[in-house]
């Protein structure tokens, strides 16, 4: 028997196959970045480090937009199947993600979105909605961030770019094995070409040495908010909460063949 969100829960494990691809990718990507430390003057332990950090290629990009469109996809052909519950849904129907419940009830009442769907999932679907999260908190909920993000990709490409946070660990490998140095002394983030003078790596015995980073380093958005996070953290998120937090509360409106409950039981 086809239940009504199997197109829905499709589009949603096509998202965490594109997610689990972009950590993957991520992962390859951050073990291309170094770092050079210098001999500062004769000092011992005192460093120069210059960072380098290869751009994201635009495939890693490519693989956040096939994400996020599976992502809003499954929420169109939800408010879809819940129309048909009542007759034809409308060609304009959509799931609307709104930031004021004046731009929300616009899109309703003057715009027609929601042709056909239930009251009661109406009800549903406005509460889900970025100005009602916790503590006024809309800016960082996961369908303004789907919003955000599906919007900016419309008109161009969602550049990454690569960042190091304070207190990195580096990795010198030497001929007897790897060796973790503690850059505990670089007390800011930086990015590819940053020069930072006179610090102290204890455990390089040499006057140069190329180092990966081991803890610290992340790919997020270059353009658009959410600079503290990488990427794949900021779609897990979304992921999380369109597949978690938002389906699973429409299963009550479709004569509930148990099919699909057990897929969203597990998020």
């Amino acid at each position: 028997m086809i239940h009504p969100l199997d197109g829905v829960r499709e589009k949603i494990i096509r998202a965490e196959a594109h997610l689990a691809t972009l950590r993957a990718e991520v992962q390859l990507h951050k073990e291309k970045c170094t770092v050079l430390a210098k001999k500062y003057s004769n000092e011992d332990s005192l460093f120069n480090v210059y960072a380098n950090f290869p751009d994201p290629p635009n495939s890693l990009s490519c693989i956040v937009s096939d994400c996020i469109h599976n992502l809003r996809v499954a929420l169109d052909y939800l408010v879809y199947e819940l129309a048909s519950r009542n007759g034809k849904p409308a060609i304009h129907s959509l799931f609307p993600i709104c930031n004021t419940s004046n731009t929300y009830h616009r899109q309703v009442a003057e715009r027609d979105r929601l042709h056909n769907v239930p009251d009661k999932a109406q009800a549903i679907i406005e509460s889900l909605q970025p100005y009602n999260a916790r503590g006024g908190k809309r800016f960082s909920h996961p369908l303004y961030i789907l919003n955000k993000l599906t919007s900016a990709e419309k008109y161009q490409m969602l550049t990454l770019t690569v960042r190091c946070r304070a207190h990195p660990v580096f990795v010198l490998n030497e001929t007897n094995g790897r060796k973790e140095i503690q850059a505990t002394s670089i007390a800011e983030a930086f990015q590819d070409g940053a020069r930072i003078l006179g610090h102290r790596l204890t455990g390089i015995h040499c006057d140069e040495a190329i180092m990966h980073i081991q803890r610290g380093i992340y790919l997020p958005f270059k353009d658009l908010p959410w600079a503290d996070s990488s990427v794949d953290t900021v779609l897990s998120k979304v992921v999380w909460f369109v597949k978690g937090q938002v389906v699973p509360r429409f299963d009550v409106f479709f004569n509930q063949s148990t099919k699909g409950s057990a897929y969203f039981a597990s998020s």
